[in-house]
């Protein structure tokens, strides 16, 4: 019986995918099946996975489905592993990172514990770049059980991300990706699907979350800040003022991220485009206009270690 469905959305990563799906497959428990969903790839990235596919048994083979679709988004993509997985529990990994050989155990592990009480569950997620970091989790580092995702989320990406995150299907089903977002799109995606509730979390560190700053610069969006206070103010089931606190610091955060990586002017023009979309979002960007970029990398560095 299958316990987990594994859905990779999978977009222009031909020197990546195979060690992400070679991570699926060295799981130490085999109740799974894997979704690839190809998001309209203009390189040989499904190639590239067929012909790794071609390497395997057929008992190993026939884990992996390949779904194609025209380009229309990760969040699109994932909402079509969603809606073919077979899994009560579907488990979620991005194409450039990778899983250690006991995560879909720990989940495992997660979910006979905890399944009475939420829908979500992760496990510790170390990240790398050029040298591997493990985010701070303060006082959480040796805790396991139930944590609030409003308290935990923004201390550090290491506590729920889309490459450690797990899901009743029934969860995902009636609450999917929002398409069309450039950025956060999953973040608020958890703060959906845990709402009151939280999520089980396990301190053991069982995935690597692979950053790259290319990346990242370029995919800077302050626009989705506004569907993201639309979505959660309208959507998440949690206190009025909880969500109100968070997304002033989710947004001042992320702020200080975009301003990072962009001249003080462009920045300028950035925000004022979207600071007066709502209230909390003005008073969120407001002071990261004051802040010096010298200051917020210094602060980058220090959250690091």
């Amino acid at each position: 019986m299958i316990r987990f469905s594994v859905v990779v959305p999978l977009f222009n990563k031909r020197d990546h995918i195979v060690r992400s799906l070679s991570s699926i497959l060295s799981q130490n428990v085999k109740d799974f099946e894997v979704l690839v969903i190809d998001d309209g790839s203009t390189d040989d990235s499904v190639a590239v996975v067929n012909q790794w596919l071609s390497t395997l048994d057929k008992a190993d083979s026939r884990k992996f489905i390949v779904i194609r679709q025209l380009n229309a988004g990760v969040s699109s993509a994932r909402n079509l592993g969603v809606e073919n997985a077979k899994a009560e529990y579907v488990a979620f990994l991005d194409a450039d990172d990778y899983w250690e050989s006991n995560h879909l155990f720990e989940l495992g592990r997660l979910v006979d514990d905890f399944s009475d009480q939420v829908d979500v569950f992760s496990s510790y997620c170390v990240q790398m770049n050029e040298i591997t970091l493990y985010p701070k989790l303060k006082a959480y580092s040796n805790f396991r059980g139930v944590v609030d995702f409003f308290k935990v989320a923004l201390i550090s990406n290491g506590f729920i991300n889309s490459s450690n995150c797990c899901v009743k299907r029934s969860i995902a089903q009636t609450k999917p990706f929002p398409v069309g977002m450039k950025n956060y799109e999953d973040s608020v995606t958890w703060a959906r699907w845990v709402g009151r509730k939280g999520f089980a979390f396990s301190p053991e560190p069982t995935s690597v979350y692979v950053i790259s700053n290319a990346e990242a610069s370029s995919n800077v969006d302050l626009n989705s800040l506004l569907t993201y206070q639309k979505i959660l103010f309208e959507e998440c089931d949690s206190n009025y003022y909880v969500l109100c606190f968070y997304f002033l610091r989710f947004s001042f955060i992320h702020g200080l991220y975009a301003k990072s990586f962009m001249t003080n002017l462009g920045y300028l023009y950035l925000v004022k485009r979207v600071m007066f979309g709502g209230g909390l979002l003005f008073l969120a960007l407001l002071p990261t206009l004051f802040v010096p970029v010298s200051l917020i990398n210094a602060l980058k560095n220090i959250r690091k270690k």
